[in-house]
């Protein structure tokens, strides 16, 4: 029994050697002795793991790596150095919290997730092609890079809200530049000798210092904030005096002694405004004519100018006929008293407050074509007006055109006119004709006007409407209000 089992074992043994040996060489079925698994992976250039342990000496090499996926390298303390040369696209954190301190790139720029170098070291070093340095700038910047191929990467500099430095390089192709709002301040020389600058818009600078732009001989536009800022006197050194200053529009009075030490031409494009000594204006509004600026036969308000002030134009001030091109509103009592001003043209006016134009003795035109509102006593004595024509104007207030005697008023053109206040034209003993719209304003009575002195008129004054309201004005009289012949037109 015991040779029977050895003599089958020997067999059994014999028979395996044999089908052994007739295996091929090239058969794959043997099971391949196992490797120890790195756990890098890499599919098809596309990096998805690279375990912390497997880094040695700092340093990775990813040589064929074309993208590194997201958080690959996620708070590696153990990363420093990582060489890429194909590598076209990073991810999401693929490096954020690592102790990168460099990183080797290849020509092509690669596409970066904004957080994928967060809170790496900024003191990394970026390391390209010789010829790309200046391509891969913005990258290096962005991702806080400070050097590439060991150079200082050129820096915008902005501390507490001053700037400090702006490298020339970093200026923008066009030459216009746009400050930050958290900009308040520019340094010392910051744009010194920067001629590629063309404009600046700096709109929350309070403050620059000295020689900030000097020799920028291409500055062409500056545009500042609603605060004028403190200025050193060599901040615009040497810089075109043809430059456009450009500020709110309520601003621009404000900014004529700036625009005017600074050496610029324009204000909002407009040639600066000169007035005389003493005059005071705040923003776009005239505050003070004083009588102490000498006579002046013609003047004409600079186009910022939009409102004149209380009592600006008052007793003592030496204008004789005044254009405020783009003047809308006369305050209350602005002329009161004033004697010398005999014409004023106002093409925007809109508004004049109480006694806003009181007692002008001496004024015979007043142009406002486009007067909507007026304040009880507007034009209250100033009787030498010869004409009113004020077509869009609807409520004629209180003592709005009564003279202070024998007034010289004679034609009166208020088609839009809806009330008239108590004694509108008082001591207007002149009149010859008034045109009204189709229908009779509410509060006219024979007291509005200085009706003892018109009735007895020969030939009587006129009311001039439109031809369908002859009638209305009639009444079952003679006359309207008893003093005015009716007249169609």
């Amino acid at each position: 029994m015991i040779k029977y089992k050895s003599f089958l074992a020997l067999g059994l043994a014999l028979a395996l050697g044999t089908l052994s040996s007739c295996r091929s060489k090239d058969d794959p079925s043997p099971t391949p002795t196992p490797q120890p698994q790195s756990g890098i992976k890499i599919t098809n250039g596309v990096l998805t793991a690279y375990p912390e342990k497997e880094i040695k000496d700092g340093t990775v090499k990813l040589t064929d790596v074309t993208e590194v996926s997201d958080k690959v390298f996620e708070n590696y303390k153990t990363l420093k150095t990582v060489v890429a040369p194909k590598l076209t696209k990073i991810g999401a954190a693929a490096f954020k919290g690592s102790a990168l301190v460099s990183l080797t790139l290849g020509s092509t720029l690669p596409t970066v997730a904004d957080d994928a170098f967060v809170d790496t070291p900024d003191a990394k070093d970026l390391v390209v092609p010789a010829d790309k340095a200046d391509a891969y700038r913005d990258f290096a910047i962005k991702h806080h890079f400070k050097t590439i191929n060991g150079k200082a990467v050129p820096t915008i500099l902005i501390e507490a809200g001053i700037l400090k430095e702006y490298p020339e390089a970093l200026l923008p192709a066009d030459g216009k530049l746009t400050l930050a709002e958290n900009v308040k301040g520019i340094a010392a020389s910051v744009f010194e000798g920067k001629t590629q600058l063309k404009e600046l818009h700096a709109t929350h600078v309070t403050n620059i210092e000295a020689k900030a732009f000097k020799g920028c001989t291409s500055l062409e536009k500056v545009e500042l904030g609603a605060t004028v800022p403190t200025v050193a006197d060599d901040a615009f050194m040497d810089t075109p005096n043809t430059k456009d200053l450009i500020v709110p529009a309520d601003k621009v009075g404000d900014y004529q002694v700036f625009a005017k030490k600074h050496g610029f031409k324009t204000v909002n494009g407009e040639e600066l405004a000169t007035l005389p000594d003493g005059v005071v204006v705040e923003g776009n509004t005239l505050v003070k004519w004083p009588a102490s600026v000498p006579r002046k036969e013609q003047v004409t308000l600079p186009s910022y100018i939009t409102k004149i002030r209380f009592n600006a134009f008052g007793r003592g001030a030496q204008v004789i006929n005044l254009v405020g091109p783009n003047v809308e509103e006369i305050g209350e009592k602005a002329f009161a008293d004033n004697s010398k001003l005999k014409t004023a043209s106002f093409p925007k006016l809109k508004k004049i407050g109480i006694r806003g134009v009181f007692n002008c003795a001496g004024l015979k035109t007043f142009d406002a074509p486009l007067l909507e509102e007026i304040g009880v006593g507007a034009f209250y004595k100033s009787s030498a007006l010869t004409t009113i024509n004020f077509p869009l104007l609807k409520v004629i207030p209180q003592d709005a055109f009564r003279a202070g005697y024998n007034g010289q008023l004679e034609t009166i053109v208020l088609p839009k006119a809806e009330s008239f206040g108590a004694s509108a034209f008082n001591a207007q003993v002149s009149i010859k004709t008034i045109e009204l719209g189709a229908t009779p304003p509410s509060g006219a009575l024979p007291s509005t006007f200085e009706d003892a002195a018109l009735k007895g008129k020969n030939p009587a004054p006129k009311v001039i409407v439109p031809a369908s309201a002859v009638s209305t004005y009639l009444g079952t009289g003679t006359k309207w209000l008893g003093i005015f012949e009716v007249q169609g037109k």
